[in-house]
């Protein structure tokens, strides 16, 4: 069984990563809020299943934080090996990853939905439960994956070098070339987080017209390269940086970078 010291470094790792994520997502909802009631009211279905959205986001993004962060402590603690591994590792999933549902639910709930129909009093409930239970499903599949690996590493490619994960950049020799291994899965997720970060940017008040000119046109660069059939790490890595450099400093465009940069990151590149 897993030390309990072990438990508190995820643990605390875990808050350490995800509590400031808090104020974001409320953030994020009171946003959503008033821009519907603006125009379908305060109390319509379309408000309601915005903030179901929001918190399945965000429990997605959060539920590959918290698998990271178990990762990166099993390989420091060196417990890869004992037999009780993949059960270990799919408890402290369904531990995690339920914990943040919860978190998040309350956050984005806010207990808003006892003033809304009957009918709709658990949609966001119901939405947050539904995902929770894939992310969990997944994760232990992913689980799975990890302990085979590490039973059966692959046999090095005596052409090169085989690394496991996500990598940054690597340099070989002297006329060695760079690259990011990406997870290409998650080119669509990527997408979908530029074009929230585009639709921002366009109604931006703090940035002037040509920087947002200049952000949208490298938001569309990157959206193309997200949607190629191999995403080349090395440009995303790159246009993405660019775009930091201006999105950074503009307070309401927070929630939607970060947003796009903790997709890079579940894609592994690393920002």
């Amino acid at each position: 069984m897993v030390q309990a010291n072990f438990l508190e470094c995820i643990r605390e790792t875990i808050e350490a990563e995800l509590r400031p994520r808090n104020k974001e997502v409320r953030v994020r909802v009171q946003g959503s809020d008033r821009k519907i009631a603006s125009t379908q009211g305060a109390l319509s279905g379309a408000a309601i299943s915005a903030r179901a959205q929001i918190a399945c986001d965000e429990l997605t993004v959060r539920a590959e934080i918290i698998w990271s962060i178990i990762q990166r402590c099993h390989k420091s603690f060196g417990s890869e090996r004992e037999d009780s591994l993949l059960a270990d590792l799919q408890h402290q999933i369904h531990e995690f990853v339920s914990a943040e549902a919860v978190i998040i639910f309350n956050h984005v709930d806010g207990g808003a939905s006892a003033h809304y129909p009957t009918q709709l009093r658990t949609h966001i409930d119901d939405a947050v439960t539904v995902r929770r239970n894939e992310l969990i499903t997944k994760l232990k599949n992913e689980a799975r994956f990890y302990v085979q690996d590490i039973k059966h590493p692959p046999k090095a490619d005596l052409g090169g070098i085989t690394i496991l994960g996500n990598v940054g950049s690597v340099q070989t020799g002297d006329y060695a070339q760079s690259h990011i291994h990406i997870n290409a899965d998650g080119g669509s997720r990527m997408v979908e987080a530029l074009e929230r970060l585009r639709a921002a940017i366009v109604g931006a008040a703090e940035m002037t017209s040509d920087q947002r000119d200049g952000s949208v046109e490298l938001v569309n660069d990157l959206i193309v390269a997200a949607r190629a059939p191999k995403p080349n790490g090395p440009k995303l890595l790159g246009l993405i940086s660019g775009l930091a450099s201006t999105i950074r400093t503009v307070a309401s465009l927070r929630p939607a970078w970060e947003f796009v940069r903790d997709n890079a990151r579940m894609m592994g590149i690393p920002i």
